[in-house]
């Protein structure tokens, strides 16, 4: 049977050796050496084609299973029936118009955080952005309850970590170390969930929690522990992600003072007279393109894996039933056949798009695709585009340490990314955002 070309390793190890030395870099010497498919191993290969993973995310949950399903299954322990009837409801939910009329609590949360931090303070910008995006999506499932949540959703991760973009993984069943651990603090983070469901059953406030607690299910009312599985892998998803991707913003825009300055003409602009929520939103033309492009260099969920579930044909290779394949958005989001300047960040480029460009749409997946697309891009692309209108409406960051090293243990995020904040004006009477 024929296989992709790739690097022959080590005769021991393989490849995992030269891929945990440098993960980013082995994937991007894979992708230009070797091309759109490259065997890492007998069990693994690597896709570095937009259209190959369209094809692997369109066909997920009849060819072929996503790692976040895998994921959700280790963490939930949710049969995929009853996952499909969640997120069909979620994502009901979680609209951009539905989102529009929680964007000003997203923005209360990310005045008072960073106006606690005082001008001039040093502070480290991922914990700090940690604390917001932690604090939104708490308060959009939960409303005011699930103060111990954000911690424990943190434990929790903190635990999953060994795992998360690790393409050789232990069974969940075997007991290590990590698994017990992981196993712990689950059960931990599922004890404060459940009783928040009861009170939700008794007493339903204006959140998400009770919108699912008191759907018309077409399926059957899912019990209180899936129930929770599925609010645990949407507190993990909102909790550092989006975070990781405002620190890149941030990291991006104080070597960028041209498009900082697009930036603050536009805030400026939209919130110089009152207008409602939703029209706001729809006029951050410019500040949903700054988020795209840093989405797209630096995407934070910059690993994912697939496995075989069929024997298929992709590429002109054939797929044996349990293989695993991964595929980087770093790796194509950064590939010059898509996008011109690839390493450049422009954010022009999703305002104005040249009809003869290599079209990037399938090229372009910060939050995966097809029918197991993040559940929480909606909310994701809201808050960033609102915690990042109203801090550039105060406050500008700059970054004390711009030679930031890489890391992609799981996120990808820039180490020990320490900045200060610099008011825009000596005093600001109006409210902003």
């Amino acid at each position: 049977m024929q296989q992709p070309p790739g690097p022959k390793g080590n005769p021991i190890y393989g490849n995992l050796e030269a891929f945990e030395d440098d993960r980013l870099g082995f994937l991007q010497e894979c992708a230009k050496e070797y091309g759109d498919i490259v065997r890492f191993s007998d069990r693994v290969y690597i896709i570095n084609h937009p259209e190959h993973v369209r094809d692997i995310l369109a066909r997920t949950g009849k060819d072929f299973v996503i790692a976040s399903d895998l994921f959700a299954r280790r963490v939930a322990e949710a049969d995929t029936s009853a996952w499909m009837q969640h997120r069909h409801l979620i994502t009901t939910h979680t609209k951009r118009s539905h989102l529009a009329d929680f964007a000003p609590s997203i923005a209360n949360l990310t005045k008072r955080t960073l106006d606690e931090i005082g001008d001039g303070i040093s502070f480290d910008v991922l914990a700090t952005m940690e604390q917001i995006t932690s604090g939104a999506i708490t308060e959009y499932v939960f409303g005011n309850e699930g103060i111990s949540i954000p911690e424990s959703a943190a434990r929790l991760l903190d635990a999953l970590l060994v795992m998360i973009g690790n393409p050789f993984v232990v069974p969940p069943w075997v007991p290590t170390p990590t698994n017990l651990r992981i196993r712990r603090r689950k059960q931990d983070m599922e004890k404060v969930l459940l009783d928040i469901i009861e009170s939700r059953k008794a007493k339903p406030e204006q959140d998400l929690l009770s919108i699912l607690v008191t759907a018309d299910w077409p399926f059957g009312r899912p019990s209180n522990e899936q129930l929770a599985g599925v609010l645990i892998g949407m507190l993990l998803a909102g909790h550092r992600v989006p975070a990781a991707a405002l620190t890149w913003i941030w990291f991006l825009l104080d070597g960028h003072g041209d498009y900082e300055s697009r930036l603050h003409n536009e805030v400026d602009g939209i919130f110089a007279e009152p207008s409602p929520q939703s029209d706001l939103l729809q006029k951050l033309t410019y500040t949903q393109a700054l988020v795209k492009e840093a989405l797209r260099l630096y995407p934070p969920t910059w690993l994912m894996e697939s496995e075989v579930l069929n024997p298929v044909e992709l590429g002109g290779y054939h797929l044996p039933k349990g293989l695993k394949l991964l595929f980087s958005p770093f790796i194509i989001h950064r590939d010059p056949r898509f996008y011109p300047e690839a390493e450049t960040f422009k954010p022009e480029r999703w305002l104005n798009p040249v009809a003869d460009e290599p079209n990037p749409n399938h090229a372009y997946f910060p939050f995966g695709g097809g029918p197991r697309l993040c559940l929480g891009t909606n909310f994701a692309i809201v808050e960033l585009m609102v915690v990042t209108a109203t801090i550039a409406r105060k406050y500008m960051i700059r970054v004390k340490n711009p030679q930031v090293e890489l890391d992609c243990r799981a996120t990808l995020l820039p180490k020990h990314l320490k900045a200060q904040l610099k008011p825009r004006f000596a005093s600001l009477s109006a409210d902003y955002i």
